[in-house]
């Protein structure tokens, strides 16, 4: 298994997706869940993703919700 480490990370990105496995009652393991889907071709409910959504949108956008 591969280890990614990411580099000036917004300051609000991390308490946030911590926040959001809390929520789901989950560990920062959601983190590893959310990375996984952003990469694959639908996001888990096999919606198709629009071909214009980058990675940066979707993280935006779990932010959001």
């Amino acid at each position: 298994m591969a280890t990614l480490t990411i580099c000036n990370l917004d300051d609000t990105v991390k308490p946030a997706l911590r926040e959001r496995a809390a929520r789901h009652g989950v560990s920062m393991e959601e983190a590893r869940v959310l990375l996984r889907r952003s990469v694959s071709e639908t996001d888990g409910n096999e919606t198709p993703k629009p071909p214009s959504e980058t990675f940066y949108d979707r993280i935006m956008a779990l932010r959001e919700s």
